[in-house]
């Protein structure tokens, strides 16, 4: 059985993008149409098919540039229309997502990098229903150190500012996480 349930049926997908750009700039529209969409379905502890076709499209406006020789600049917007077939928004997904990056080499092995994302408002149930569980903000950060060519170290703060937010209803993301560690590449 497909993610523990015999009745699953696979999805079928049509859909299309279409990208112009210049320059640091490139804009993308993409549409699809998603017959009989495979989602989790908290009520039955399984992953069950939303009946009907579900629609998925919007815009998505990406920048990167080089500030300086050392420094580039990266962000992405996207504006999400996610509509099931009886033109309900569908849970989970946020209209409006925001993110933004910053990354410094300026000195020899070592890499900076700030991130951050923003997620617009967003529900736990289809048609804007259940609880809101968008808008909020997280920053993250990441220092890499390469010792040598195999080996690197490295440290990263998620969510540096320790925003409470939770993805799905009842499930609550990390606090404030600190990892430090070592990479190795034979």
């Amino acid at each position: 059985s497909l993610y523990g349930n015999d009745k699953l049926k696979p999805e079928n997908t049509k859909s299309f993008d279409l990208s112009i750009g210049y320059r640091e700039l490139k804009l993308t529209y993409f549409d699809s149409k998603i017959k009989d969409m495979i989602e989790y379905d908290s009520s039955i502890s399984k992953y069950n098919n939303i009946l009907g076709t579900s629609k998925l499209k919007g815009l998505e406006l990406e920048y990167k540039t080089d500030l300086t020789q050392d420094i580039l600049l990266s962000s992405n917007y996207t504006y999400l229309s996610a509509k099931n077939k009886d033109e309900q928004e569908l849970k989970r997904r946020p209209k409006h997502t925001l993110s933004m990056g910053i990354d410094y080499y300026g000195i020899n092995d070592l890499h900076l990098g700030v991130y951050g994302e923003y997620i617009g408002s967003r529900f736990d149930s289809d048609d804007r229903q259940g609880e809101q569980t968008g808008k909020y903000a997280i920053v993250n950060l990441v220092a890499n150190y390469d010792i040598n060519k195999n080996l690197t170290a490295y440290v990263k703060i998620d969510n540096m500012f320790d925003k409470y937010y939770q993805v799905i209803d009842g499930y609550a993301t990390a606090p404030r996480s600190l990892y430090v560690g070592m990479k190795a590449k034979f």
